[in-house]
Parts: structure tokens; sequence; C-alpha cells
């Protein structure tokens, strides 16, 4: 139970944050991110700031990077916090070390607590949310934690679980899927789906030809591409695998990968600049160099997702798969992991295709029928484009947000301090 209900009773009527004049605004919410990067819960973030107008009343505290410059843009308050490298992977061998790692984190994070007082904590990762936790100790002040991973159950991320299990007030996770880690837990789960930017990912704003020649891209070559940060988990050497077969048969065909090994560092779970190298050898060793194009994330990603006649997703697991509803609005066929969360928005052969990351040949099968039958994978791609314009709204994102906040913040109190 968080430290809040412990003798404390809120509601939101008492919550009210006076702006300069003297008029009601809403409260005051900060939010938390453990780094300073973009990527698909940051962008989240973002798209949630942008969808309510944020002003001063929303306060967000991160390390400085892409994140921090987008945060100023919607008119959030920015607060800097340094890197929190924690977390992700709590180790029991040295949870001494990594634990006093995050009381350190805390006790800055605390510091910002103190001067912004915010009604509401929201962290946008249980990275951030242990930091939080550590905070907050103590304070009156309610607690969410955003998950935007699926977790694996083992002894360390059982202990996080625990961990945030006692101390905030909900989870929010961006699938089915990603909420199953919770669910044996004692805090409350919400499912909220991230957000789609309609009007950005728009097929109307530019045709594929158009896309393709912003990119200076063959208007006559067939595109197939990967659009994700470069990490093993992600499956990029698995479009490799599958080019080197396809290759013979498409003479025609081109496998673009898009992205960056922008996590990097002795604490993150893989070493994404060794796969970065593996990648390229075995573009190299299967004869494909001018066959495979290597990008770096792009600013303005919905030009490659129109160019594209398809997109391959080929995650080990996928929490969600942003960049997999951004090329359905598009129109661009996808192709998508079994596993995570894309089955749960994505019918089989009727919005997309469904395929195991784990067997390449199924893969190649897949490719192979869409690109031999144009009208089956421009209807896919039609299905796909209006089953998520119509689900993924950015506004009803940000109102179910709004509900659980509303939700948490009136919840009475249960239980009386120890």
């Amino acid at each position: 139970m968080a430290a809040y209900r412990r003798g404390h009773r809120f509601s939101t009527a008492s919550l009210d944050v006076t702006s300069m004049n003297g008029t009601a605004s809403k409260p005051r919410v900060l939010y938390v991110s453990h780094t300073g990067l973009m990527s698909g819960a940051e962008r989240a973030l973002v798209d949630l700031l942008e969808e309510e107008q944020a002003g001063p009343a929303s306060v967000v505290a991160c390390p400085y990077g892409p994140l921090s410059l987008a945060v100023r843009r919607t008119g959030a308050t920015l607060l800097p916090l340094p890197p929190i490298t924690s977390g992700g992977r709590l180790r029991l061998s040295g949870g001494l070390s990594v634990m006093n790692e995050i009381a350190s984190a805390g006790q800055s994070l605390r510091k910002l607590i103190r001067s912004t007082q915010p009604v509401l904590v929201h962290s946008n990762s249980p990275r951030a949310g242990l930091v939080s936790c550590a905070a907050l100790t103590g304070l009156a002040i309610p607690h969410i934690v955003h998950c935007h991973d699926t977790l694996d159950l083992k002894p360390s991320t059982r202990l996080v679980r625990r961990l945030i299990s006692h101390s905030a007030d909900r989870v929010l996770a961006v699938s089915a899927s990603s909420a199953a880690f919770w669910r044996d837990s004692s805090i409350p789960v919400a499912v909220v789906y991230n957000p789609l930017a309609t009007e950005r990912f728009d097929p109307a704003r530019f045709s594929r030809a158009d896309a393709r020649r912003l990119l200076d891209l063959e208007p006559t070559q067939t595109l197939i591409g990967v659009v994700g940060q470069i990490t093993p988990w992600k499956g990029q050497h698995v479009a490799i695998e599958a080019m080197s077969a396809l290759a013979p048969r498409f003479p025609n065909l081109q496998l673009i990968i898009c992205g960056d090994a922008k996590f990097r560092g002795r604490r993150t779970r893989y070493d994404n600049m060794a796969y970065m190298r593996e990648l390229r050898r075995m573009a190299a060793e299967r004869g494909l160099t001018n066959r495979i194009q290597f990008w770096p994330e792009l600013q303005d990603v919905e030009l490659l997702l129109r160019a594209l006649d398809m997109l391959l997703a080929p995650s080990r697991s996928e929490p969600f798969g942003r960049s997999i509803i951004e090329a359905m609005s598009l129109t661009t066929p996808v192709i998508a992991t079994c596993f995570g969360g894309p089955p749960e928005y994505i019918r089989h052969q009727v919005t997309g295709i469904l395929a195991d990351p784990r067997d390449t040949s199924i893969w190649v099968a897949a490719v192979t029928k869409l690109l031999s039958d144009p009208e089956s994978a421009t209807a896919i791609g039609q299905n796909g484009s209006v089953s998520v314009r119509m689900r993924f709204d950015r506004t009803a994102y940000a109102q179910a947000v709004g509900r659980i906040y509303s939700e948490v913040l009136s919840s009475p109190s249960t239980a009386s301090a120890p």
C-alpha cells in the first residue's frame, strides 16, 4: 500500500493547482524518466504531454537528451535528473551496490519532488519507478508506474515487482502481454495501449512514390524494412537471414534496417554495439552488402514507413510495437512477431501477418506470399490502416490516463498509519 494511503485521505477537489490569475488549473503531475533518449516509452510520454497541451503544471524530470528537448517543445516544466542506470538489471549477487545507487538517485529525485510539490508522480518505466519509490518514502504522494516492457519472471525481476508493489498505487501496462508480469502482485494493473499520432501517420499526406522521392529511393525497387532500436530482442538478424533466402528469388528486393544502438553501457541488458557489428558481418558474409541498407534513426520516420512495400517486426517478444501501428496506419503491410502485444491488435492475414521469429522459413514464406500477391498485400495494408486508426486514438489515450489519475487521486484511505 502506498505511503499516502497510510492515514491520509485525498480527493481530487482538494488537489487543484491555482494558477497565477487565481483560477483553478490541472493538478500538478511529475513525470519521471530514467533516460533522456527517445524510444517507444518516451514517445508515448511526449504524446501524452502534447495531447494534454502541457503547461507549467506538468513537470518532467529526466536526464538531458532528445527527450528533454522534446519535453521543452510541449511547454511542460523540465527538471534535470541524473541518468538512472540501475533497475532494469537488478542482480541479487550485487544487490547492495545496486540498491545504494537507487537510493542515491532517489535522494536527487526527492529534492525535486519537495520543490515541485506534485499531487501525483508518474514514473515512465519500472526502472524510474524504483527510484521514485525510494524518493517517495514517507511522503503522502500517489505514485503510478508505467510499464512499457515485457518482463520475464526471474529472481531479480520478482524483486523489482515486489518493491514496486509495496510502494506504488497503480501500474499502467502497454498491452495485456506486458500486464501479465504484474498480475500476481498486490498492485492494481490497467492496460492502456500506446497512442497513434493519426495526423502525422496519415496515408493521405503523401503517396508511396512521394515518400521514395523525398528519401531519394529508387521508385521501382521492392523495399522491405525493419524499424526500431538495434538490439538482439528486436530480431534484425531474422530479417537478414530471411533476406538471404529471398534475394535470389527477388533480384529487385532491398532490405532497409533503420535504427540506432542507442542503449549502451555496462548495465544494459545486451551489448547492442556488438550486435550492430554482427548484423553488418552477417550481411557481408551472405554477399548482401549491396542488398541491405543500414540507416540511422529518422526524425521523419513516417516517410520511410510509407515508402516501404512491407514492414517486418521479428521481435523476440514485443511489448507493444509502436512502429508496427505507425506502418499499418500508412497502409504498409506488416509481418509481425506472434509474441507479445501485436497479436492483441493484428488479425492474422486480415490486418497483418503474425509469424514466429524463431523460424526464419515462416518469414520467408510470408514475404514471398505478399510479394507474389499484390492484391492481398494491398488489402492487408488498407485493413490494417482502418483498424489502428480507429483503435489507437491519441485523445482517447490521454483521456484513459486521465481517468486513472482521477481514480488513484480519489481513492479513500483504506489503512491507518503504522
